[in-house]
C-alpha cells in the first residue's frame, strides 16, 4: 500500500476555512485558482520575490505539484497562459484523467479553463462568453477584453439526470471599475440563466477572479436578494472607467490613448526563462 502523498509547501502554508458542515453522502471537490499569467510576471509587482522565483521553471512545477495534491473534480482556472496551456496544463490535465476548455479574448494572452475528472462527469453542453461589443448593458457596450466558460457536466455514476452548470470568469482587473464589473456580471449572468434554462434540473456554480469586494456593487448582485438594493457609495463608484489595458500592454508613456478598437495586447516584458 502506497503511503499519502505528502502536501506541497504552499498547501501546508495555505489557512483553509472549516465552515463546519459535514459533507453529504455524495459530494464533490471544486477549485477556483488564478495561476497568475507568465506573461504578466513583471519584477515590480511583486518586490518580495526573489527574480527565480518568478521565473517560469520555477513556478511551473510548484503549480503542478499543488494541483497534483489536491485533484479536485472540478478545476477553474483564471489567467492561463496560452503559451503554458499548449505546453503545460493541457498535458497535464489529459495525463491526470480530465477532460478541460480554455477560452481566451483574442486580444490577450491568456484566458480562463473549466476541467472535470472525467471518472466522475461527462460534458453535455459548453458556451464561450465574449463580454465585448456583444449587447448594451445599462446602454453601453463593453470594451475590456474579458470573457467567461460556461460548462454543463453530467455525473456519469450517480444520478445520471443530475448534473452542473459552471461557470468561469476573470473580470477587469482595475480597482476603480465598478461599473464595468458590475455590466459583466449582469452579462454572465445573463449567460448562465440561458444555460439554467436548457438545464433547468441542473445545479449552477459560478467561479472566478471577480476583481470585487464586499462593498463593491458587483458583490451585492450576487449575494443579495432581488431586487437589489445600492447604498450611496456603491451609487457614487458607478462611473465608467475603460481604458487601456495596461495590465496586458506594452504602451509607451508617449503614446496616445488608445481608442476601444485599438485595445490589443501587443505583449509585456516577463520573467519568462
Amino acid at each position: 500500500m502506497s503511503k499519502p502523498r505528502p502536501p506541497p509547501e504552499s498547501c501546508v502554508d495555505r489557512k483553509w476555512l472549516n465552515l463546519g458542515t459535514p459533507p453529504p453522502t455524495s459530494s464533490f471537490t471544486v477549485m477556483s485558482y488564478n495561476v497568475l499569467c507568465q506573461k504578466l510576471v513583471k519584477r515590480t509587482m511583486f518586490p518580495y520575490a526573489s527574480k527565480a522565483s518568478l521565473k517560469w521553471k520555477t513556478r511551473r512545477p510548484l503549480l503542478l505539484a499543488e494541483l497534483s495534491y489536491l485533484k479536485p473534480d472540478i478545476m477553474c482556472l483564471q489567467e492561463v497562459y496560452t503559451k503554458n496551456w499548449d505546453d503545460t496544463y493541457d498535458h497535464w490535465f489529459k495525463r491526470e484523467g480530465y477532460g478541460a476548455q480554455m477560452f481566451q479574448s483574442v486580444y490577450k494572452s491568456h484566458g480562463v479553463s473549466v476541467s472535470w475528472n472525467k471518472e466522475r462527469f461527462e460534458v453535455v453542453d459548453q458556451l464561450c462568453v465574449r463580454m465585448d461589443g456583444t449587447e448594451q448593458v445599462c446602454g453601453e457596450k463593453l470594451e475590456t477584453d474579458n470573457v467567461a466558460l460556461i460548462v454543463v457536466l453530467r455525473f456519469t455514476e450517480e444520478d445520471k439526470d443530475a448534473g452542473l452548470v459552471v461557470s468561469n470568469t476573470h473580470l477587469y482587473w482595475k480597482p476603480s471599475a465598478c461599473f464595468e464589473r458590475l455590466q459583466q456580471q449582469v452579462l454572465l449572468q445573463r449567460a448562465v440563466r440561458k444555460m439554467q434554462d436548457k438545464y433547468p434540473k441542473y445545479a449552477c456554480i459560478s467561479c472566478g477572479d471577480y476583481n470585487t469586494t464586499p462593498d463593491d456593487a458587483g458583490y451585492a448582485l450576487l449575494t443579495m436578494p432581488r431586487p437589489v438594493t445600492l447604498n450611496e457609495w456603491q451609487l457614487d463608484n458607478l462611473l465608467p472607467q475603460t481604458q487601456a489595458d495596461e495590465e496586458d500592454s506594452d504602451e509607451s508613456d508617449s503614446a496616445k490613448p488608445l481608442s476601444y478598437s485599438e485595445m490589443a495586447a501587443a505583449g509585456t516584458c516577463a520573467e519568462t526563462d
